[in-house]
């Protein structure tokens, strides 16, 4: 992850005022998946030049992708980091760990291809992996977080403190709305379900057979979609998928964070 040259290029439309050590939640971002989507099907290793205002973390292999493998490599890179004088060791990499810990950060979205040839590397058969992160770090002369006790300066949209990381209370109303929706839509099967059965009942020499529905034989595509974020939820729930690559991308890098320190 390349250092951005001037952060005064950057709009100072959000302030987001003082910031701490491993400041927000990250939450997975859907448009970010879809443009590291777009990016990751280029087969090109080299970072986005298009990219606004976004960060953006590579990872690459020639083997079957171990997502554990990605993050611990980018996040293992603390170990060459000097927070002092806020530099890498001497021949050493680290923008991508400072971009995974970088305390504005608050979105990533990531997607994975399988690229028949990754151009820059000349590799067969390799796995991309590319995740972007906003809003992006690795300013010029400015350290990932600033030292201090855990969530002492979350503004005060952002009061839940949740594995030392800020985040946002789930308001009573809402969880209410979603309790009663959940709620209803449990008694609307079971209505239909038993009008559905009263009608076979008088109808004789007829059965009915209740189970499980037999997953879709379709094939996939070669993105992998690393998880869902529920729309409009004050929660982080996610809707990991069943059958691609394991969900657990964005998981494993909040299990990272949280030993950050």
């Amino acid at each position: 992850m390349p250092l951005v040259k001037d952060r005064r290029e950057r709009e100072q439309d959000d302030v987001l005022g003082a910031i701490l050590f491993c400041f927000f939640s990250q939450q997975w971002d859907t448009s970010l998946k879809v443009i590291a989507e777009g990016y990751a099907a280029k087969c090109m290793w080299n970072h986005n030049p298009d990219l606004e205002d976004t960060g953006e973390n590579l990872f690459a292999g020639t083997k079957a992708l171990d997502l554990r493998q990605a993050l611990e490599e980018w996040f293992l890179e603390h170990l060459d980091y000097n927070f002092n004088n806020n530099s890498c060791d001497e021949d050493k990499m680290c923008g991508h760990y400072t971009q995974m810990v970088w305390a504005e950060t608050h979105r990533v979205g990531c997607a994975l291809h399988l690229c028949s040839t990754l151009q820059g590397l000349n590799w067969d058969r390799a796995s991309f992996l590319v995740c972007n992160y906003y809003p992006a770090g690795n300013y010029e002369g400015e350290r990932p977080y600033v030292e201090g006790d855990w969530c002492s300066r979350c503004p005060e949209n952002m009061q839940k403190c949740e594995n030392n990381l800020c985040g946002e209370r789930v308001k009573t109303f809402q969880l209410f709305f979603k309790v009663k929706l959940v709620i209803t839509i449990f008694l609307l099967f079971f209505l239909v379900a038993e009008d559905e059965e009263a009608d076979e009942d008088d109808e004789e020499g007829e059965t009915a057979t209740w189970g499980p529905i037999a997953p879709s034989q379709e094939s996939t595509s070669t993105f992998f979609n690393l998880g869902e974020q529920i729309e409009d939820s004050d929660e982080e729930l996610f809707v990991l998928p069943a059958v691609t690559v394991e969900p657990q991308l964005l998981l494993l890098q909040r299990r990272l964070l949280f030993t950050c320190r």
